[in-house]
């Protein structure tokens, strides 16, 4: 996928410095690109307005930047703090069996006996000190349940970073037991997105698809950008029209990365942004109701759902995941001026390791 003629113009070797941001999509989009240090990869950030693409590269290179560092989030408090395990990210159901190859949720690198890295983290309702386990943090894979994951990364602020989480829990929760088929909403897309961005995308040659999904006091969506190759990215929103704008955006974006070889930082393990070239996935390779294949599953979605929010959310995205995972989600900062970088919440399903056996690649996972 090539939305923009032109490459980025980098700006310099200094950290945390951003390319020109280039406008796509006939000046609809803006892409920006940021680099947290000369040996981190790019990150490509995209916003409907060259000062939010151009914030948002920069404060989610930095983010990632932090988090790859061993020192970068703060050492774990003393005190009162609630010291949190890897298995409050990764719980087992007691019918799930274990294989006996697989590590225990809390065994390791870091298993009893062994200096268990933690850092700091603070709820985002109560203020509460908490203890975390460094591998839910980081993005180094220390081979234990859970695998390193940008999900949660603060690319804005704390909130969106709550949002994020949640998106991808409803599309990991869905893909795993719902039977329930997407809603295709691919037709609403011109009142869904802002003006002339629909009509400017397919005029370029690029097909949108996006696909709603169940997921309670909130709305997830599914969004799919195609060209040379097809990116697929989650949101979730208060009404319907902030999901599909926030997985579109993501979806462009995840589109222009660099070089299929050269790894994506938005994405360790592949949990954010889902990528194939055209050919790579194959209808042989799908079983018949795969969710994976979501225009053969979905059905269409009424007109009136486009209008329809999902409800008042009076205590905003913290509170939402709280009364979902029944745990407050904890912000995560790092760096001198104690920066914002990531919120994790206990209870998510977006933590765990993909279990064996499926071979299908997912949107999300």
């Amino acid at each position: 996928m090539r939305p923009t003629p032109a490459g980025f113009r980098t700006a310099g070797e200094t950290p945390g410095t951003a390319g020109e941001v280039a406008g796509c999509l006939d000046g609809t989009v803006h892409l920006a690109y940021a680099r947290a240090s000369a040996a981190d990869p790019p990150v490509v950030a995209a916003g409907f307005s060259p000062e939010t693409a151009l914030s948002r590269a920069r404060a989610r290179a930095r983010a990632l930047g932090l988090l790859r560092e061993a020192r970068g989030p703060h050492a774990a408090p003393g005190g009162n703090a609630r010291t949190l395990r890897l298995s409050d990210f990764a719980p087992r159901s007691a019918a799930e069996p274990r294989s006996a190859a697989e590590p225990r949720p809390d065994s390791g690198p870091h298993a009893a006996g062994a200096a268990v890295p933690q850092v700091a983290g603070r709820g985002l309702l109560t203020g509460a000190a908490y203890r975390l386990p460094g591998e839910v943090v980081w993005l180094r894979d220390h081979g234990g349940p859970v695998g390193p994951t940008a999900i949660g990364v603060v690319d804005d602020h704390a909130p969106a970073g709550v949002a994020d989480v949640l998106a991808h829990d409803a599309v990991v929760r869905w893909r795993a037991a719902s039977r329930r088929p997407p809603l295709r909403i691919t037709p609403y897309l011109g009142g869904l997105l802002p003006p002339g961005v629909a009509e400017a995308a397919a005029g370029l040659g690029l097909s949108v698809s996006a696909y709603a999904l169940p997921a309670g006091e909130f709305r997830a969506v599914l969004v799919r950008v195609g060209g040379a190759a097809t990116t697929t990215a989650a949101a979730c929103g208060h009404a319907l029209g902030a999901a599909v704008r926030e997985a579109f955006l993501r979806a462009l974006a995840g589109g222009v990365r660099p070089g299929r070889d050269a790894g994506d930082p938005g994405a360790p393990g592949g949990l954010a942004v889902w990528r194939h070239e055209d050919g790579d996935l194959k209808d042989s390779d799908l079983k018949d109701g795969d969710p994976l294949d979501l225009e053969r599953v979905a059905v269409d979605a009424h007109p009136g759902i486009v209008d329809e929010a999902a409800g008042p959310v009076p205590s905003g995205w913290a509170g939402v995941a709280h009364r979902r995972f029944g745990h407050e989600p904890i912000l995560v900062q790092a760096g001198e001026a104690r920066e914002a970088v990531k919120v994790v919440c206990p209870g998510a399903a977006c933590y765990r390791r993909e279990r064996q056996g499926i071979g299908v690649p997912c949107p999300v996972l």
